[in-house]
């Protein structure tokens, strides 16, 4: 088929939005990949559908096409972008560059390959940069930029030596990026890419991309890596609230909703999105019927969203700090013959970890950076928050390690509202004789002998001998000027709370209960049950006791949150078994981290070295073993089980039971 066919035939596409090829090669192929493109710019969102940023790229949505232009696949195109990150926090720039961020890219690729092998889309730009692309909205097609004198195309620079031999920032060891025409070898012009790029003669403003030409779109315009998956249209937490019976149509774009795959359409038209006729296996059962089974569905989305953490982070070695809702999507399958639509949702992880490995220098001590993205509070966990600022220090000791570094005692003073903790690192810049020499530090048990100062004690270090004479120099003295980061120790038990905040989401948020509010009491149960360990007795049982003796527990904590409708606490535990929802009780508080002797991990930054991924193991196998109780009670004559629970009820109340206490159901 010819190339301007693909402008002429019908697609499957959404109203007012057009595919266009993201790769020139492939403008004639039978398969093509290409970016999802609104023809008129929503005045929000712009032109192309950015599904989500990331530390080191974006995500859109695209689709594969095929050579009569109908959609075979809707996919996800990430695309490597680094143009903010030279000017992130200092650390970030000192543990970062070109060179870390494209192999961090491939092993990335190759995770997610592994992880979800029929979700990952191998296109080539994995490992290989392509050539920039810009897309030509008015021809509906890729467009490499040339140069207006000479037309050779533009490429990213990779080449060190002829970057620093025109004194600009080499590609493998900064954050910077250039584009350079390479047919022109030494004689090139350079274009800066990142944001505040050193620029001196031999460079050229990004405008000349253009040349001057209107209707072009920045899609890949520095030649980023790139990265192709299969594309699940729902957000996780939206599909908890089209599981308890609200209207979904389709995901936002700006100011208006697509619905790329008809995913939505096809909930309307079954009832899925209302009723939820063809959702579930008891429909016929009614809202009370509903209510079991929703319990199952959130409880095997919720595992599958922590056993994909788990692998992840297995595979990486490196923790997320910044697991969200929005980290998560639903996949569904074709269902077989008679069953429900809803039973085939998988929880999908969107993307792997943002975090940042830190080696100290001259140590070898490890610890890992946040993402910079904008996490939601509620899933930020109760650590110490990144600071900048001054301060003064002194030196009274300098000693050296058995292991052969050197151990530095410091005296720090700081107007800074800091409360460091004994896991949190201090990262300490002094100027000592024109040389800036960076000491890493933890708080020591040795109390300061002033109010505002801090005793500190380095890790072990290693120094050049100049640096040493300089250090010796300064011992007793008072430096000031010294510019401190205050970097809190973390790894995959913030993912684990992290975990647990979605866990609230997906099984405590109802009709007038928030997502804050459910969390506050989560929090204030984990907390009411550290002051009254008793280990003897397993965790659930003392659950029970708090329900039994407050009823406020029953009203905000009990399973009635499950769906939208209106269940009574005491409806809700006929169906829910209350030895079941304790244990469920039970599996959230252990998630949450350095609440007590019931957490499953004693700090936020306490995770085995080597093996951080065994901080997930324990839930996995409580969820495991809920789902199977759950799952039985599912498949048990509802009718017949229903009048047993009645009578019961009626019993209790006879005996002059608290209706708001519900007995022991087993």
């Amino acid at each position: 088929m010819g190339e301007t066919a693909i402008k002429q035939l019908p697609t499957d596409l959404p109203a007012g939005y057009v595919a266009i090829v993201v790769c020139p090669d492939q403008q004639a192929a039978s398969l093509r990949l290409c970016a999802l493109v609104k023809e008129v710019a929503d005045p929000v969102a712009g032109h192309l559908v950015v599904l989500r940023e990331m530390t080191d790229g974006r995500a859109f949505l695209g689709c594969i096409v095929d050579a009569a232009c109908w959609v075979r696949q809707w996919v996800e195109i990430w695309v490597q972008d680094v143009g903010g990150l030279a000017g992130s926090l200092l650390t970030y720039r000192e543990s970062l560059s070109n060179a870390v961020l494209d192999a961090r890219w491939v092993e990335q690729a190759m995770a997610l390959e592994q992880l979800d092998p029929h979700g990952v889309v191998r296109v080539g730009w994995e490992s290989s940069h392509p050539a920039p692309v810009l897309l030509d909205l008015q021809a509906r097609e890729p467009l490499v930029p040339r140069d207006a004198g000479s037309g050779e195309l533009w490429a990213l620079c990779q080449d060190d030596a002829l970057l620093a031999a025109k004194g600009l920032p080499p590609y493998s060891s900064s954050l910077h990026r250039y584009l350079c025409l390479k047919a022109a070898g030494a004689a090139s012009p350079f274009i800066p890419l990142t944001e505040n790029a050193p620029v001196n003669a031999d460079t050229r403003p990004s405008s000349e991309l253009t040349d001057g030409k209107h209707g072009l779109v920045p899609f890949n315009p520095g030649g980023g890596l790139m990265l192709v998956r299969a594309f699940s249209p729902m957000r996780m937490d939206v599909f908890m609230d089209v599981l308890t019976g609200a209207s979904w149509d389709g995901m936002s774009h700006g100011r208006g909703e697509i619905d790329p795959g008809g995913l939505a359409a096809r909930l309307k038209a079954g009832g899925v999105g209302t009723a939820g006729a063809e959702g579930f296996l008891a429909a016929h059962e009614g809202r009370r019927g509903r209510l079991l089974e929703v319990l199952f569905i959130k409880l095997r989305l919720l595992h599958d969203a922590v056993e994909a953490a788990y692998a992840t982070v297995r595979r990486l070695q490196r923790p997320f700090l910044g697991l969200t809702a929005d980290s998560f999507s639903v996949r569904f399958d074709e269902p077989a013959a008679a069953l429900p639509f809803f039973w085939t949702a998988k929880a999908i992880l969107n993307n792997p970890s943002d975090a940042i490995p830190v080696v100290l220098p001259g140590s070898q001590s490890e610890y890992f950076l946040p993402s910079q993205r904008y996490i939601p509070p509620i899933y930020r966990p109760p650590v110490n928050a990144y600071t900048l600022g001054t301060g003064s220090a002194r030196i009274p000791r300098i000693q050296s390690d058995p292991g052969g570094g050197i151990v530095i005692d410091v005296t720090f003073t700081t107007r800074a509202a800091i409360d460091p903790t004994p896991s949190d690192f201090l990262r300490l810049q002094l100027s000592l004789a024109d040389a800036r020499i960076a000491l890493y530090a933890k708080v020591c048990d040795e109390a300061a002998m002033a109010h505002g100062e801090w005793r500190l004690r380095t890790v072990p270090q290693q120094f050049e001998p100049g640096i040493m004479v300089k250090l010796r120099a300064a011992e007793g003295a008072e430096i000031r000027g010294v510019v401190f980061e205050l970097l809190p120790v973390l790894s995959s038990p913030c993912d684990l709370y992290a975990l647990a905040v979605l866990a609230v989401r997906l099984l405590l948020v109802g009709p007038g209960v928030t997502h804050a509010v459910a969390m506050d009491k989560i929090l204030s149960l984990a907390r009411q049950l550290a002051i009254m360990p008793d280990e003897s007795r397993p965790l659930a049982d003392r659950i029970a006791d708090l329900f039994r003796t407050d009823p406020r527990w029953v009203e905000h904590l009990g399973p009635q949150q499950l769906t939208r409708e209106p269940t009574s606490p005491d409806e809700a535990f006929i169906l829910v078994p209350s030895a079941v929802w304790f244990e469920v009780l039970a599996a959230i508080v252990r998630m949450i981290p350095a609440m007590g002797p019931d957490s499953a991990c004693r700090s936020y930054g306490a995770a085995p070295v080597g093996t951080i991924h065994k901080v997930f193991e324990p839930s996995i196998a409580e969820l495991q073993q809920q789902l199977r109780r759950v799952r039985s009670l599912i498949v048990v004559d509802w009718r017949v089980n229903r009048e047993v629970q009645r009578v019961i009820a009626r019993c209790a109340a006879e005996l002059g039971d608290s209706p708001a206490a519900p007995p022991d159901r087993n």
